[in-house]
């Protein structure tokens, strides 16, 4: 094939990618490499679609063959990097993305990569040292900026915090550089309410949410709730015919909003010695996909719910997709942890599935959550609805609503845990979590924060986990009366809506 040619093709799969047809640039970039088995380039693609597609092992065995063929090439090191943060890697993080500075030394892209690997793996004053000289010679892009705020907002040095990111210059629209600047906002917005001056605050949020289009559809998000309650009936758990995965309590689910707590949760469970936690993996629903050969079909979408009528055969491929995803993510454990935020809407299929599977519901008080989800900086793409309080308390009351829902059908052993309970008295509190697990007492659980190794997945809440449970972050929401009355306006309506 001509080499014009060659890159056309590889480019028709990255935009399938970039277009969310992950099934279809898959298909695409797996015959150009049964072509061209030593394409680097084709290597990489292939490497971030599985990425994308949460193949993590695949992804990884990609990237390191693509290391073998081209060990010069600064994107490979770049992509292993990138890959390196997803799997909670950071101190491996750090020592590819010096591999990438020693490729290409003048490359702004990998030194603003090292810069919050460094960040990741808390190395915030190496950050300030290395960025150091860019400073004084105004030689700094947008990530190289973002770390550098990053660092001292880690660092507790608020002021500095403040003044930095008061400083970020106009740039680019793009989407790249409107998530870093949101990112930054997050962390100025933070900064100025660890110093008590929260109506600034409040302005930096709004400003963080202003531009850029977002999607989200009350109505649509609603519809979708009451379809998936009238197809998951108590009835659908009936009747279920044991077997050996059937049976299984490996998986444990974590019911709760963003910003509930639900990370913590997961990280002092997968403290224990014989468990483990996979963060937010979509492993479920995409055994529901691969066994029911749905193709494209999104796992947020209504065509996994077919599994509420399949026969034992069918659902035994999917227990048994989802058990060996779940040991390729976590090796052999007891218990390992899901806080997928989809299972919201997707817990009938763990119902039906893994019926003795235990579920945790966590909660924790709405003004609370609603402020920090409101002062977080989630993807606009992934979580529009977070950007206005309005769609956040419609969300908060679906949420409600569907949990009720699943407490009523679903055969599961079900425990609710309130955040503040856990926070007041966290031994009594993870006491009776590793009770109701069925697993022996471990003293390791009181002391999540110093058992990161490779039982944890980083997500939202990837630094206050760090710490020691506490209860700082309660009561929040008295910080921003006006904010909270709004917000409690709104979840008042849309509790009192259909």
């Amino acid at each position: 094939m001509p080499s014009v040619n060659l890159q056309q093709e590889i480019s028709k799969a990255a935009s399938m990618m970039n277009s969310g047809r992950l099934d279809a640039a898959e298909a695409t970039t797996r015959r150009l490499l049964k072509k061209n088995p030593r394409h680097v380039g084709i290597i990489r693609l292939l490497s971030l679609i599985c990425r994308r597609a949460n193949k993590i092992a695949e992804a990884a065995q990609l990237i390191g063959k693509a290391q073998k063929i081209s060990p010069g090439d600064s994107q490979v090191w770049i992509d292993t990097v990138q890959l390196c943060k997803i799997q909670g890697r950071f101190p491996e993080a750090v020592r590819f993305a010096k591999k990438a500075t020693s490729a290409a030394p003048k490359s702004e892209e990998a030194i603003g990569l090292l810069a919050n690997a460094m960040v990741w793996n808390g190395q915030f004053d190496d950050v300030l040292e290395m960025l150091q000289p860019r400073i004084e010679a105004k030689k700094i892009t947008l990530p190289m900026f973002q770390a550098i705020v990053e660092a001292h907002h880690h660092l507790k040095n608020w002021e500095e915090t403040i003044r930095i990111a008061a400083s970020l210059p106009p740039e680019s629209n793009s989407k790249v550089g409107r998530d870093a600047r949101r990112d930054i906002g997050m962390m100025h917005a933070a900064a100025l309410e660890r110093l008590k001056r929260q109506p600034e605050a409040v302005e930096v949020i709004r400003q963080m949410h202003a531009g850029g289009s977002v999607s989200f559809e009350p109505e649509n998000a609603k519809a979708l709730n009451r379809q998936i309650q009238s197809i998951w009936q108590a009835e659908r758990f009936e009747s279920l015919v044991e077997s050996d995965s059937s049976n299984s309590e490996v998986p444990v689910f974590i019911l709760g909003m963003p910003r509930s707590g639900t990370t913590l949760l997961e990280r002092i469970i997968a403290a224990h010695p014989a468990a483990h936690g996979v963060g937010e993996s979509q492993f479920l629903g995409h055994a529901v996909l691969q066994a029911q050969k749905l193709g494209r079909a999104g796992v947020s979408g209504i065509e996994v719910h077919s599994v509420a009528t399949v026969e034992h055969d069918q659902l035994e491929k999917i227990r048994r997709a989802a058990l060996v995803e779940l040991a390729s993510l976590a090796g052999r454990q007891e218990r390992i942890v899901s806080k997928d935020l989809r299972l919201t809407r997707l817990l009938g299929i763990a119902g039906r599935c893994f019926p003795k599977a235990k579920v945790i519901n966590l909660t924790r008080a709405p003004a609370d959550v609603a402020i920090s989800i409101w002062s977080h900086a989630f993807r606009a793409d992934g979580m529009g609805w977070s950007t206005r309080l309005d769609w956040i308390a419609t969300m908060m009351a679906e949420h409600e609503r569907m949990v009720e829902h699943w407490r009523g059908v679903l055969p599961n052993p079900w425990l609710d845990v309130v955040y503040e309970e856990l926070a007041g008295d966290p031994e009594r509190g993870i006491r009776r979590v590793i009770e109701f697990l069925d697993l022996p007492w471990d003293e390791s659980c009181l002391r999540h924060q110093e058992s990161r190794g490779g039982a944890i997945k980083p997500t939202h809440s990837e630094f206050q986990v760090r710490e020691a449970v506490n209860t700082r972050s309660i009561g929040r929401a008295a910080g921003y009366p006006e904010v909270a009355a709004e917000f409690q306006r709104h979840l008042d309506a849309a509790l009192e809506g259909d």
